[in-house]
This record gives structure tokens, sequence and C-alpha cells, in this order.
């Protein structure tokens, strides 16, 4: 009887234990996991913003993009998400892109770094994962926002999860 009891009185002093620890392990890799996936696909967005500055020149006084039908197609095709880009001028006027892809919060400058800053936003009523980089020409700031939705942000974390 006495045996009996023991492993009772264990058992209901560390299983509460164990579940708060299992618990706090899930929230931790979750996290983790979370800001990986963030931080790969940020890059791979940025890479897309910073190839289509390369394309924005200043013409006659006027900005122009420079991006041909097969520019786009290699820069927003992806397999698992849409893609999404917009370029603003200085007064946020859109100059091409989509019209509905949002612009970042009114941020301190200090807030961007190095130009470039990484919300989340809606488009379309769908969550998005949008870069914003500022870029100079012909002394006026533009903004180029990159965006995409998040099908394989929320696969990848499952799978670091699983």
């Amino acid at each position: 009887m006495r045996q009996s009891s023991l492993r009772f009185l264990l058992l209901r002093w560390l299983l509460p234990a164990m579940l708060v620890l299992l618990l706090a392990s899930a929230l931790t890799a979750y996290w983790v996991a979370l800001r990986s996936a963030t931080k790969a696909y940020d890059r791979a967005l940025l890479d897309t913003a910073l190839a289509i500055v390369e394309q924005l020149t200043i013409r006659d006084g006027k900005p122009v993009l420079l991006l041909t039908a097969q520019a786009r197609d290699v820069l927003l095709v992806d397999k698992f998400d849409r893609v999404f880009f917009a370029v603003r001028g200085p007064n946020g006027e859109l100059l091409d892109g989509e019209p509905g892809l949002p612009l970042p919060p009114e941020l301190p400058k200090e807030a961007w770094n190095e130009g470039r800053y990484y919300f989340d936003g809606r488009l379309n009523d769908r969550p998005v994962r949008v870069a914003a980089l500022k870029a100079e020409r012909g002394g006026e700031t533009f903004t180029v926002l990159a965006g995409e939705t998040l099908v394989k942000r929320n696969a990848l974390v499952r799978e670091i999860l699983l």
C-alpha cells in the first residue's frame, strides 16, 4: 500500500512540472522555428527588392522602372506563394506594381536598418510579409516594396516543429 501511495505522490508532483516543461519547450521551439523561417524568407524578399531597385532610374527628370516582362516573371514567380512588388515615389505615389501592397508604418529614420524594413501587412484580405527598401535616385527617395503570401513560411515552421 505504501509503495502505491508513494508512486501516486511522485506522479502528482512530477506530472504537472513535466507538463509545464513540455509546454515551455514547445513554445520555445515554435518561436525559434518562426524566427528562423522569417529571417530566411525575409532575405529572399530583400533580394527581390534589391533587383527591382537596380532597374529604377531617372530619365528626363522622371523615374522609370526598366523591368521587362521576362524580368517580372523571374522575380515574381514562386512555386508556393504569390509574390508582389510596388515602387512608390517620394510622395507615396505608385510608379509601378501592385497598388494594394501596404506601405510600412510611419517610422523614425533609425528604425530602418540600412534603408530596409520588414513588416506584416494585408493585401486583399490575405496576410503578407513585406520588405521595404529606401532608394535614392536623382535626389529623390523612393520606396521599393516586395511582398509575398505566407504559405511557405508557415509550412517551414510546421516542418521544423514536427
